[in-house]
């Protein structure tokens, strides 16, 4: 094998490695943020982690059905006003598995 051949070789692996190492530096990109309507009853509260486990109806385009679960609260201000039993509605805010409650409007009770 002659030298040029060696060399072109070695610059070819060497820009190769140099694309990978890029790729892999590279921040992963952020899923655009989708917007759901929640519609349910606060079940408790955690202040420590700012969240609320609500008991919610299914919520069009992203749960088929009605489930208790854990939203973080994303203002401080919303959290405060949060208590068990209130019946609320909320906008929920979904980046890839990640995602939480703002919008947060408190419903009148039910007659």
């Amino acid at each position: 094998m002659g030298s040029c051949t060696v060399k072109t070789t070695a610059v070819a692996i060497f820009a190769v490695l140099a694309l990978l190492l890029a790729a892999c530096g590279s921040k992963p990109s952020v899923a655009p943020e989708k917007h759901y309507t929640l519609t349910g009853e606060v079940v408790s509260v955690d202040p420590k982690l700012q969240t609320a486990s609500i008991k919610h109806d299914p919520i069009k385009g992203w749960m088929d059905e009605s489930m208790t679960m854990d939203y973080p609260i994303r203002s401080k201000t919303e959290f405060a006003q949060l208590h068990p039993g209130d019946r609320i509605t909320a906008k929920v805010n979904v980046r890839g598995i990640d995602y939480d409650l703002t919008d947060i409007r408190k419903l009148k009770p039910a007659p």
